[in-house]
């Protein structure tokens, strides 16, 4: 099975803060963004906003993207 088995992300609640964000959530969140091409591309400051690793961030968009494809 691969990393990342959804097909569709779920949405976080909207008062739920980003930081608490499971990883689904936080997925479904980017790719949204990348959808409406409202994605801040600063991998930093991605990081922060979901108190995540760089190296997080990163993967989350490379998972997206074998989605995408």
């Amino acid at each position: 099975m691969s990393e990342d088995h959804f097909t569709t992300y779920p949405t976080a609640p909207p008062e739920k803060p980003a930081s608490e964000y499971s990883y689904a959530e936080r997925r479904g969140e980017l790719k949204r963004l990348l959808e409406t091409d409202s994605l801040d591309d600063n991998v930093t400051r991605l990081a922060l906003r979901y108190d995540v690793s760089e190296s997080v961030i990163q993967r989350d968009l490379q998972v997206i993207e074998q989605h995408v494809r």
